[in-house]
């Protein structure tokens, strides 16, 4: 298609919320749309962007798009950032009406389970970060030294207990069972800051960022980072960064991209890993990448 034609073709854009209050849904790795595709997912607050407190709270609802694009308010929680929200998506085990989001509650965060026809609620003891497709199982993290380490991204309102370590054996990724709520810690920040380390990885804090299963649910991808040295403070990103995948287990962890830089990523299928992420001596690009192997190519060098 040409450049005339593709003008001449512009799609539809309709506004299906409306003011005073804000909405928006969450982050690119998820989808707003129920599976019949009559309701999106929405969270509502009443503020701009501003930088959040332990204080500020959001809505989660639906909009019902055969109801005049009506907006529901189902809950509320404190558990949520601008960058990805409370990870609010439907489960991928009841997708038409049961959704999932975190909350904090006493002094930690958690996930909570609604169908949105009932009303009925359940609880999981941890945070979500990733759900498989299947929704059997889920990925949780620390948030609460997200949001020390990377704000915008992590949650308010509880202290990070291992705050003040900068890699602790006790701290770091959790598989949770979505039926059962059993949750273990499957890969530690200690585990991490030993995993072929530099002299850049000591004496300074490490964290994990973005998880996201394959799409067959056998592996996962997640980003290790840990903060420049003092003397790289002017530095920007204030952080590295490398990509790995593991299985789902925490077993047989591949570092996909070793330099110091992976931003946003999606899986093309269980094999392969399509990255904007450097490359020593090929800049900063989108990659695809296949999993468990060295094999790199730069995509779209001159168009993206």
């Amino acid at each position: 298609m040409n450049r005339s034609a593709l003008t001449e073709t512009k799609p539809d854009v309709l506004a299906v919320s409306r003011g005073p209050k804000q909405h928006f849904f969450g982050y690119y790795d998820k989808c707003p749309w129920n599976a019949s595709g009559k309701r999106l997912l929405a969270h509502e607050v009443a503020f701009t962007p501003r930088m959040l407190t332990d204080k500020d709270a959001a809505a989660v609802g639906v909009i019902d798009l055969d109801e005049d694009n009506r907006f529901t308010p189902l809950a509320e929680t404190h558990a949520w950032c601008w960058q990805q929200g409370t990870m609010l998506q439907w489960w991928p085990a009841e997708p038409e009406a049961t959704l999932l989001y975190n909350v904090r509650r006493g002094d930690g965060f958690g996930c909570r389970l609604l169908e949105v026809n009932s009303g009925t609620t359940r609880e999981l003891p941890q945070p979500v970060a990733a759900v498989s497709h299947d929704g059997k199982r889920a990925l949780s993290l620390n948030f609460s030294r997200l949001a020390d380490e990377r704000p915008g991204y992590g949650y308010e309102g509880v202290p990070d207990p291992w705050g003040h370590e900068f890699a602790s054996d006790e701290d770091g990724i959790w598989l949770l069972d979505m039926d059962t709520g059993r949750h273990e810690l499957i890969i530690s920040l200690a585990q991490m800051a030993a995993f072929q380390p530099d002299n850049t990885m000591g004496g300074v804090k490490h964290w994990f960022n973005h998880l996201l299963f394959s799409p067959d649910d056998k592996r996962f991808i997640f980003l290790h980072r840990w903060r420049r040295k003092n003397d790289d403070a002017n530095a920007a990103p204030w952080h590295h960064t490398r990509m790995f995948t593991a299985n789902v287990d925490g077993s047989d962890i591949y570092c996909l991209n070793p330099p110091d830089m992976t931003s946003h990523f999606d899986w093309q299928d269980s094999n392969h890993v399509l990255a904007f992420a450097r490359q020593l001596g090929k800049g900063d690009h989108y990659f695809l990448f296949k999993d468990r192997t060295t094999d790199v190519q730069l995509i779209g060098e001159r168009a993206l």
